[in-house]
């Protein structure tokens, strides 16, 4: 990982006593006013480049790396290794560490995430009022299985009226899809874990969120797990049981079947890259006032 340059920020810091001995008094803290990045002649939005840091940044614009420490000040990042954005290397060694492997980030998932930023679709006036409440197979019986495709878009007018119906732009999420639940044709000598990604060949997936030697539950279904044979399930680690199809049950369809096509699975990879890169959207403060505002920072430091 990068090493930012830090020295310049924290010799405005005041020195203090501390068991006999003179160190810098880190517990000092200053902010900018939100109300300050109001003032459009004072900051500006910069976009960050792919692998840029905040040290070539302060560089670049600037003109001195020591200058960093402004840039940090105007985002209210306390942590420049992890508050920063981090470059193409140093992303993979976090998700790396967090989460053991690549693979394992990107098979995850975190949530389910409306889908309209990426449906550019508009619908006649008959295709919409043809979009009608559904209830789930099996649970008529449950308003909370009604399914409701309309609810996903609104109308776009023209002079004349409504012209069509658009996406809603609505940040709608889900924790999971489905909950399934499958049993085993004999006990196994070893269960699965919670958390452990169990396949079905290349026919679905599933994690693990109950589990003994009998039966397992999953969540986060991607795939079809259903089957008119038996069929094995196995796991990262090799561990594999054999599931009796005649018993697989869907124990909770979260999001309703007519509305999946609205949804996009959102993986921790996705999350921590959406993440990462929403921290390349900064602040930065006018040069002109950068001297300045040095200047405030150390009286008020001292």
């Amino acid at each position: 990982m990068a090493i930012r340059n830090t020295k310049a920020f924290f010799q405005k810091f005041p020195i203090t006593n501390y068991n006999g001995k003179n160190c810098i008094d880190l517990m000092k803290r200053v902010k900018l006013s939100s109300d300050v990045k109001k003032f459009l002649s004072v900051f500006y939005t910069h976009e960050m480049k792919n692998d840029e840091n905040i040290d070539e940044l302060a560089h670049n614009y600037y003109d001195d790396v020591e200058y960093d420490w402004l840039i940090y000040l105007a985002n209210d990042i306390f942590d420049p290794y992890y508050g920063a954005p981090l470059s193409t290397q140093d992303f993979d060694r976090f998700i790396k560490k967090k989460y053991g492997t690549l693979r394992q980030a990107h098979r995850k998932i975190k949530h389910y995430k409306n889908n309209y930023e990426s449906d550019d679709t508009i619908l006649s006036s008959e295709g919409y009022h043809a979009l009608s409440p559904t209830y789930n197979v099996g649970e008529q019986e449950d308003p909370d299985s009604v399914g409701n495709p309309k609810k996903y878009w609104e109308p776009v007018f023209n002079t004349t009226g409504v012209m069509g119906y658009a996406r809603a732009k609505e940040n709608l999420i889900y924790n999971t899809n489905k909950i399934m639940s499958l049993d085993f044709t004999e006990a196994s000598s070893v269960s699965f874990t919670i958390g452990d990604i169990i396949e079905r060949g290349e026919v679905a997936s599933g994690e693990i969120v109950f589990a003994n030697t009998t039966v397992c539950n999953v969540k986060n279904v991607i795939g079809d797990f259903s089957s008119e044979t038996d069929y094995t399930i196995t796991n990262d680690a090799g561990i594999t049981a054999t599931v009796n199809a005649a018993s697989v049950s869907t124990d909770r369809q979260v999001i309703p079947a007519v509305e999946v096509v609205y949804y996009k699975a959102i993986s921790y990879y996705d999350y921590e890259f959406e993440l990462n890169e929403n921290k390349k959207k900064i602040f930065l403060v006018d040069k002109a006032n950068s001297k300045t505002l040095s200047n405030q920072l150390t009286d008020l430091l001292r």
